[in-house]
């Protein structure tokens, strides 16, 4: 019996209907020439599971490592990554053990889609795990685990950079769901950038997320808590003007969201959210750094109205806390 076969088989039948969802939705992405040639949906199974970098990346016959995939694919195509731990592999990346190139490089308008982590099931999903040097035009060298490129999407991942940044992007439009940033040092560092970033854990990082740079990204429904490491942080803004919705940012010592700069953020009121962030038991559930004023508006707290250690202005900035209810549960 092929026993290699039977493993791939139960790995990806449950997933056909959701990659016919991620094609369609990847056929109006990417920012360059669309291609002529229709999308294709591309397999990776670690190569203890019979993925193989020489074999055709069908669903009988898939890649070894999503390094691969990514390098024959091309603008609205699919990668479709079957749960395992993907790693740098060997030094002498020996076709048995192959391993990743890091960072990563989400090209242009291709969605890489994985297998969720359920704590439940004891299955640890598809995990990335690794990173390698990316220089920013902005912030320079950095060790990253993935690169998003224009149009780029990821969906059901587990990435772990090690220390480093789980991932970048920078410049670029793309979508990040239903995923698992932990163990980084910035979970997701978003350069002037425009994501939406949804339904995603962020946690176990030093800080969660970075946006800096005139980063305009959409960050709903996620979940930003216990990132007790280094500086401790939720969210932190720097000349940058995210909108956050429906966000649990909980835990967080250094702070939830801190604000710095010259950023402008829409935590609710300001015509991008309508807030319903949960912002509670943090060292400080927002704090505005500057001297100008924050939307806040129809958030939970800790308290409500929101005391001076939960919306903080050390520097006679303010935050509109309009509308504020208390979350439950609450810190003091």
């Amino acid at each position: 019996m092929d026993t290699h076969r039977n493993d791939r088989d139960k790995a990806f039948r449950p997933l056909f209907l959701s990659l016919l969802f991620f094609s369609l939705l990847s056929c109006g992405g990417g920012g360059g020439s669309p291609s002529t040639d229709p999308p294709k949906t591309y397999f990776v199974v670690p190569s203890s599971a019979g993925g193989n970098d020489s074999n055709a990346g069908t669903a009988d016959a898939p890649f070894a490592t999503i390094t691969h995939a990514l390098s024959v694919s091309q603008a609205r195509d699919v990668i479709q990554v079957a749960a395992g731990t993907y790693t740098p592999g060997s030094a002498t990346h020996l076709p048995t053990d192959p391993g990743e190139t890091f960072p990563i490089l989400i090209k242009e308008g291709v969605s890489v889609v994985g297998e969720p982590f359920q704590t439940n099931a004891n299955a640890p999903g598809t995990v990335i795990l690794g990173s390698g040097v990316y220089t920013s035009p902005t912030a320079g060298p950095l060790q990253a685990a993935v690169i998003l490129a224009e149009g780029g999407s990821i969906a059901r991942l587990t990435i772990r950079s090690q220390g480093g940044v789980g991932l970048i992007a920078e410049g670029v439009t793309g979508s990040i769901s239903n995923s698992l940033f932990s163990t980084n040092k910035i979970g997701l560092f978003l350069i002037a950038s425009h994501l939406s970033i949804s339904n995603s854990a962020i946690t176990g990082n030093e800080t969660g997320i970075q946006s800096t740079a005139g980063d305009t990204s959409e960050i709903d429904q996620n979940v930003l808590s216990n990132n007790t490491a280094g500086a401790a942080l939720g969210v932190r803004i720097s000349d940058a003007g995210p909108a956050l919705r429906q966000n649990q940012i909980t835990g967080n010592p250094g702070g939830g969201v801190t604000v710095e700069g010259g950023a402008h953020p829409d935590l609710g009121g300001g015509g991008r959210s309508d807030g319903k962030n949960i912002l509670s038991c943090n060292g400080g559930d927002l704090i505005n750094q500057t001297d100008g004023a924050i939307f806040a508006r129809n958030n939970l707290w800790d308290h409500a109205p929101p005391t001076p250690t939960d919306a903080v202005t050390p520097h006679g900035g303010t935050i509109d806390t309009l509308g504020a209810t208390l979350s439950s549960p609450r810190c003091g």
